[in-house]
C-alpha cells in the first residue's frame, strides 16, 4: 500500500482558524494604533490652537482686554476659521462673519450669563448654532489689585469630545 503525501481536510480547517485567530489579534492592535494616532493629532491639533490663542491675548493692548472681559466662545473649522477668529476677537456681540470672506463660516458669541467654561456649555452654544469641529471659551477676569488679567482658554474637538481639551491659563500684566 503506498503511503498518501499532504493534509488532511481537519487538518486544514484547523490551520486556518489559528491563523484567523492570529489575524485577528495583529488586526485588533493595527485598530487600536490607529486609534491612538488619530487622537494624538486631534491633540496636537488643539493644543496648537490653544497656543495660538494665548499668543494672540497676550499681545492685545489693556483697552484691548479690557473689552474681552467676562467669557467669550469662538468656533471654527479649520485655519482660516481660526485666523478670522483672531482678528475679531474683541468684539462684544455674537458675530457671524461672512463665508466668502473666511472660507468658512465662523460663530463668536460673548456670553456674560454662562459662568463656567465647561465642555458642556461650549457644545451646547454650539449647536445652537452651525456645528463647528472645534470650540473654544475664553474667559478673561480683572484681578482685583487692578494691575493684571487672569486669563483661561479651554479648547476642545467637538469630534473627539471632552478628552480633547487643551487648558491654559496664565496672568497678563499691565
Amino acid at each position: 500500500m503506498k503511503k498518501k503525501k499532504g493534509f488532511t481536510l481537519i487538518e486544514l480547517i484547523a490551520a486556518i482558524a489559528i491563523l484567523g485567530i492570529a489575524l485577528s489579534g495583529v488586526t485588533v492592535a493595527l485598530l487600536a494604533g490607529v486609534h491612538i494616532e488619530k487622537k494624538s493629532d486631534v491633540k496636537l491639533e488643539t493644543s496648537t490652537y490653544g497656543k495660538a490663542l494665548v499668543e494672540n491675548i497676550k499681545v492685545q493692548s489693556d483697552f484691548t482686554l479690557q473689552q474681552m472681559q467676562n467669557i467669550k466662545y469662538i468656533y471654527f473649522d479649520d485655519k482660516k476659521g481660526f485666523e478670522a477668529c483672531m482678528k475679531n476677537l474683541i468684539f462684544n456681540a455674537e458675530v457671524e462673519i461672512d463665508p466668502t470672506k473666511t472660507g468658512k463660516d465662523i460663530i463668536f458669541i460673548n456670553s456674560n450669563e454662562i459662568a463656567n467654561c465647561t465642555f458642556a456649555n461650549c457644545k451646547g452654544e454650539n449647536e445652537k448654532q452651525n456645528k463647528r469641529k472645534y470650540g473654544a471659551c475664553i474667559r478673561l477676569v480683572e484681578v482685583k489689585d487692578k494691575c493684571r488679567f487672569e486669563v483661561q482658554v479651554w479648547l476642545w474637538s467637538f469630534q473627539q469630545g471632552e478628552g480633547s481639551l487643551t487648558k491654559r491659563e496664565f496672568y497678563i500684566r499691565r
